[in-house]
């Protein structure tokens, strides 16, 4: 499947909501509230700072099981976990380090971050949380409870400018290779040319940061792999192979989607494709 992209010129600002799903809380999961829907704003700067504006949701779900290679790599047949839904609300691409809390009542607080490059109005879909680390279950099944309540909340936010097409680039996606924890994904990605007008790299900065996402029949994103490449020349093709085993199976490159959400991508794009730093800003997976 081949994708290239068009030349896309915005800047944005940052802003946070947080709720959960309306939907029927699973046994033991903390009370459901509805959380605000995702509308496209004004947008701005998005200044290399850490944020809470206006311009991100977040928005968890209730309390969910799977069995996987994600659950094999904690040495468990299930594995119990928060759904989350981000998306950018703003009117700006923007790469955003958003760190999750959920803390239990009377014990720790689980921590997770989650880096995603987003696309004014884009979504990313993402499972957060090995929440048997922190709390007892009745049992190692999908039914399972935990033994005090969880409540989840979003903390720290930073936020990024990233360039859309800083190449004029395409991407081609096989076959998944490999299974379970050793999962990879091969791309062949083109470099055609690079859009005028972007700042340059940074002499130090030898390599690319490049986000391919998975996108499924409604546009959401729910797979994402992440890498660091060498500069790939115009005219010329590179073989990248992602990482895709979910959670810390993959050779500890935490990753939140597991293997089976690969069977809902109808569609492939690069997501973000520039050097770690250019002399106009500071960019990060």
């Amino acid at each position: 499947m081949q994708l290239s992209r068009k030349i896309l010129a915005a800047a944005l600002t940052l802003t946070v909501l947080t709720g959960c799903s309306p939907s029927e809380p699973a046994p033991g999961a903390p009370p459901a509230s509805s959380g605000p829907a995702a509308e496209v704003g004004p947008g701005g700067s998005c200044v290399d700072a850490y944020a809470t504006s206006d311009d991100l949701s977040v928005t968890f779900g209730e309390i969910s099981a799977a069995s996987d290679e994600w659950s094999e790599s904690l040495d468990r047949t299930w594995r119990h976990y928060y759904p989350v839904t981000i998306t950018n609300t703003s009117s700006a691409p923007c790469s955003f380090d958003i760190e999750l809390a959920a803390d239990v009542a009377g014990g720790e607080t689980l921590y997770e971050d989650i880096y995603v490059a987003l696309e004014p109005g884009q979504t990313y879909r993402a499972q957060a949380f090995d929440l048997e680390s922190g709390v007892d279950f009745t049992a190692d099944a999908a039914d399972a409870t935990p033994a005090a309540a969880i409540t989840p909340s979003v903390g720290e936010i930073r936020q990024r400018r990233f360039m859309v097409d800083y190449y004029d680039a395409e991407v081609t996606v096989g076959e998944t290779i490999g299974k379970g924890a050793d999962a990879k994904l091969p791309a062949e990605i083109t470099v055609n040319g690079r859009t005028p007008g972007l700042p340059d790299r940074v002499s130090s900065a030898k390599d690319d940061a490049v986000q391919l996402n998975g996108l499924d029949a409604e546009g959401m994103i729910i797979v994402i792999g992440v890498d660091a490449i060498e500069p790939i020349a115009e005219g010329e093709t590179a073989s990248v192979e992602f990482l895709v085993a979910g959670g810390d199976a993959s050779r500890g490159l935490r990753r939140h989607t597991p293997l089976s959400a690969l069977d809902d991508v109808v569609s492939w794009e690069i997501g973000k494709f520039q050097p770690f730093f250019t002399d106009g800003e500071k960019v990060f997976l």
